[in-house]
């Protein structure tokens, strides 16, 4: 073969790169040292798409401040793994639960590790395929000394390391490791072997000619020929109806590659200026020996499209840099396998713009200076702008879920554990969408099960059914409403105090007058209060519970009849009001006759409500009711309502709201009510659930903002899609 004549299998020791290690920096045989970090990315859909940006340009600008030639590898790997549950006496599981730990257990799952390594050359920084470590005769010496001046570069590599590090703790938080942390890591991927954590060596490596065979893992590797013209900095996932939510560039080429493989990036910094006069020069002289017309037009053209390309790195103060890419399947596996993994990357190139290139005469040459550490061995780069260069970088990572609670699986089909009430996040509310059919009320049911078993409060506002037969299974109290029969509320009535009197705090009486409101000009949002309206309703509101008698209910019928024999006395305030006609009070009183006294009167002026007593599990069913637009809307509001009074009743117990049904109903819902809801929930104990079929809804609701600033973005936000569960048995 034309670079790597090895076709007996050699040790693995022999391609072993670093000869030393002094102060945690590893010391190579061409005099070149290295720092590791291990990364801490950032979970997937973290990131809006301007924080990727911001990541890149950050990464970028810490670069530039690297010496001439320094080198900054990033190395992700994706191993593969078995699922384990946590050990628990079989006895002390329910029958759902075994079946959960049977269906799970030693499941097939990849790990992801990312390292960053910073390498410093010496003497030796223009490796040639014949030059490596793993080319290179063992007993053919350098000709210069690759470790003079060593204490010195020794010095300066710990000092431009830790200001690197320094420079992007923000963004990409890097923990050094030590040399034994160090050596390790290089063993574990020299012999593909990361189930074993000391890195034991251990066999050989062949080099076939459509493979490398280290131990009994086969591996090939494929090198980026060509990036993407104007790459941008993130890709859409793929993952939900639209496209998917941001994402780094390579991401296809990461996680979403559902098999073991490696990824080694390397980014050389060099003199961009002393780049370009040699290309120049270089194609000066091409011109000078072109004979041809057409190949001189054709140089000619180059060095024009040169020359833009040189003006726009100095208007963007852009260096140049060289970029290597390699990605590296592997595994216990034959070759057809391992060639369909191989044809899953070359499409992932493809498929954000670049071009691989599967390599089969060097293979085992590439293999070797893809190591953590080796990067200064690159021989196969490609000119790059630094930023575009960063932009190939990885920033993110799989939620790898919490160590116990609600057993699950993520995008990927494996299992992981979701903590809902994680209470060191800043709240616990979410939002679950997806279309219809993809699952969400069958996750839901689950969350609702694992939730009441586990002693919490779930109250459920739905339409359609979905859940009587599993609220009868746990015996929860479920209510249907339905417009045939008296709903049986009463939004004025709250628990008592001590007294027996009936004393509305400020949510209550703002819910109070929104409600009315509603009753009164229905659609809030084409016909609106004025402030004045909303300022007399709540004083008549808070003036109607204080003359109450203490042995009298609060009831809508008795607000109404209350402010009418207001009215008809004619106070002075009354008369000042008709007057300057600030109130409309004959319009009112008819448009709320049929509430108080007419077809609604029973529906909304209940004595007593039979599911304000203590219940763990409640539903309210509105399937009956939800093609009823004047009753619909108005359900909705006090049930949300009713939602609140629980949370504020209950504040030392866990409890969960789920609302699938109406919640856009709440539209015309003051802002202020919605605020206060939220954070009464975060304070006591208490996640609510947002769940519907379009990310849309979210977004053009009018209250959307209210409740996405008082809900986790991650990793409580749930898109569930139609994708089968693979391995499902």
């Amino acid at each position: 073969m034309l670079f790597s004549k090895k076709d007996k299998k050699e040790d693995l020791h022999r391609v072993l790169p670093f000869v030393d290690f002094h102060d945690d920096m590893a010391i190579s045989a061409d005099g070149t040292i290295s720092v590791l970090f291990k990364a801490s990315l950032v979970f997937q859909e973290q990131y809006t798409e301007q924080q990727y940006i911001d990541w890149t340009t950050m990464l970028s600008n810490s670069m530039k401040e690297l010496p001439c030639n320094s080198l900054v590898q990033q190395v992700d790997i994706y191993y593969p793994d078995q699922w384990h549950n946590p050990s628990i006496d079989s006895n002390e599981l329910d029958f759902f639960k075994q079946k959960q730990f049977s269906h799970t257990e030693s499941r097939p799952i990849l790990r992801h590790e990312s390292y960053i390594i910073l390498s410093f050359p010496g003497l030796y920084k223009d490796h040639t395929p014949l030059s490596t470590f793993y080319s290179r005769d063992e007993t053919k010496s350098f000709s210069k000394n690759p470790f003079a001046s060593l204490e010195k570069r020794l010095t300066i590599a710990k000092k431009d390391a830790a200001q690197f590090r320094q420079s992007v703790s923000i963004h990409l938080p890097l923990t050094p490791l030590t040399a034994g942390a160090f050596s390790r890591l290089v063993h574990r991927c020299l012999s593909l072997n990361f189930e074993d954590p000391e890195g034991t060596l251990y066999g050989g490596f062949v080099k076939d000619k459509e493979y490398l065979l280290l131990a009994n893992r086969k591996a090939q590797v494929i090198s980026l020929m060509e990036s993407a013209a104007e790459p941008s900095y993130t890709v859409l996932d793929k993952f939900g109806n639209n496209g998917g939510v941001y994402a780094p560039l390579t991401e296809g080429l990461g996680r979403s590659l559902d098999f073991p493989h490696i990824i080694s990036r390397v980014i050389r910094m060099i003199d961009s200026e002393a780049f370009l006069k040699n290309h120049f020069n270089a194609f000066a002289w091409s011109e000078a020996t072109k004979l041809d017309e057409r190949k001189l037009q054709n140089i000619r053209h180059i060095r024009s499209e040169m020359a833009k390309f040189e003006q726009t790195l100095l208007q963007r103060n852009e260096p140049i840099v060289y970029l290597s890419f390699l990605v590296i399947p592997f595994g216990i596996t034959d070759l057809d396998t391992l060639n369909q993994y191989t044809s899953q990357v070359l499409a992932a190139f493809s498929g954000i713009g670049m071009r691989g290139y599967l390599e089969t005469i060097d293979t085992a040459n590439l293999f070797c200076t893809a190591l953590p550490g080796n990067g200064n061995q690159v021989y196969g780069r490609i000119p790059i702008p630094l930023l575009t260069a960063v932009a190939h970088m990885n920033s993110t990572t799989p939620f790898t879920g919490y160590k116990e609670d609600v057993l699950l699986v993520n995008r990927y089909r494996e299992p992981i554990y979701f903590n809902p009430f994680n209470t060191d996040l800043d709240n616990q509310n979410t939002f679950i969408f997806g279309p219809s059919g993809s699952g969400k009320s069958f996750f839901n049911g689950k969350m609702i099960k694992d939730r009441f078993e586990a002693g919490h409060i779930v109250i459920v506002i739905d339409s359609g059914g979905t859940y009587r037969h599993l609220f009868g299974a746990l015996g929860g109290k479920y209510i249907e409403l339905s417009a045939e029969k008296s709903l049986g509320l009463n939004p004025f009535l709250f628990p008592s105090d001590e007294s027996g009197r009936y004393l509305p705090d400020s949510s209550k009486i703002i819910f109070l007058v929104q409600l009315i409101g509603k009753m009164w000009k229905g659609d809030l949002n084409e016909n609106p209060m004025s402030e004045v309206e909303k300022s007399l309703l709540s004083q008549w509101i808070s003036d109607y519970y204080r003359d109450l008698p203490k042995a009298v209910i609060p009831t809508l019928t008795g607000f109404y009849d209350y402010l009418q024999a207001l009215v008809a006395a004619n106070g002075q305030a009354i008369l000042d009001l008709k007057k300057d006609q600030l109130f409309p009070f004959q319009e009112f009183f008819i448009v709320l006759q049929p509430f108080a006294h007419g077809i609604y009167k029973d529906h909304f002026s209940a004595l007593s409500q039979d599911y304000l007593v203590d219940h763990m599990l409640v539903c309210f069913e509105l399937e009956a009711i939800k093609g009823n637009s004047k009753l619909y809307p108005l359900v909705v509001q006090i049930l949300f309502d009713f939602a609140f009074e629980m949370v504020a009743k209950h504040p030392d117990s866990t409890k969960f709201i789920d609302i699938e049904e109406g919640w856009t109903n709440l539209d015309d819902a003051s802002r202020e009510h919605i605020e206060a809801f939220y954070r009464k929930g975060r304070k006591t104990k208490t996640s609510i659930r947002i769940i519907t079929q379009d990310i849309q809804e979210i977004k053009s609701s009018k209250i959307a903002s209210a409740i996405k600033n008082n809900t986790m973005q991650l990793p409580l936000s749930f898109c569930i899609t139609k994708k089968p569960l693979v391995g499902k048995k």
